[in-house]
């Protein structure tokens, strides 16, 4: 005699709570097939390990651009100094907040002559420029007008000067005993030789140039 609805019914209730005999829930894996769970928790790592090296890679990309950029600034500052100034005799200074329009250029090859005092400790190199023994600069100096190449008060000061224009200038002492481009004193650019390995060390210059060429 077969069995009724309603024994078919108990029996299955009766093997359910055997399985699960507290009546618990249960978790979304269990009654999955082993390889089943296995592939999940595979999937799951190659989620993590995505994410970590699309941290990785996002940080790369952020670091060259930050690199880039500040080359990008490097050459713009080459290219537009920002600020010059034209020392003058009484040591009062012209300042612009762009590069000149005419004359000397940065990057420009130029070809000048110069001639150069300094402050002797004996006049004190806060005070009197010693104008007994002026250095006679070479006859032709050519050099590339960039920042770097030239002490920063000679660059600056030429900016803008034209062919057979002469100009004579006075730049501060400077004292820059940690090398990062800043006068220990003043907290201003250093415009002359402020590393006390040089022999101009904190000594104040006063410079005639005349520019014989532009290229």
């Amino acid at each position: 005699m077969g069995k009724s609805k309603f024994q078919v019914k108990a029996q299955d209730s009766i093997k359910k709570k055997a399985t699960n005999p507290k009546g618990r829930a249960q978790y979304y894996d269990e009654g999955l097939p082993k390889k089943s769970k296995s592939n999940i928790g595979f999937g799951v790592f190659i989620i993590l390990m995505v994410v970590v090296a699309g941290g990785f890679i996002g940080n790369s990309i952020n670091q060259d651009n930050k690199a880039k950029e500040a080359a990008e600034q490097e050459a713009r500052d080459f290219l537009n100094p920002g600020v010059t100034y034209s020392p003058s005799n009484d040591g009062s200074t012209t300042t612009t907040t762009s590069a000149p329009s005419s004359g000397i250029q940065v990057g420009d090859d130029v070809e000048l002559e110069y001639t150069l005092w300094i402050a002797t400790p004996q006049s004190g190199n806060e005070g009197v420029i010693d104008t007994s023994s002026p250095y006679q600069g070479p006859a032709t100096f050519p050099t590339t007008v960039q920042k770097g190449g030239l002490i920063n008060g000679f660059y600056y000061a030429i900016l803008g000067m034209g062919e057979g224009e002469s100009k004579t200038f006075e730049l501060p002492a400077n004292i820059d005993a940690n090398g990062d481009g800043i006068d220990d004193n003043t907290g201003l650019e250093v415009e002359t030789y402020g590393s006390p390995s040089h022999d101009l060390y904190n000594t104040k210059l006063k410079f005639t140039v005349r520019v014989i060429s532009i290229n």
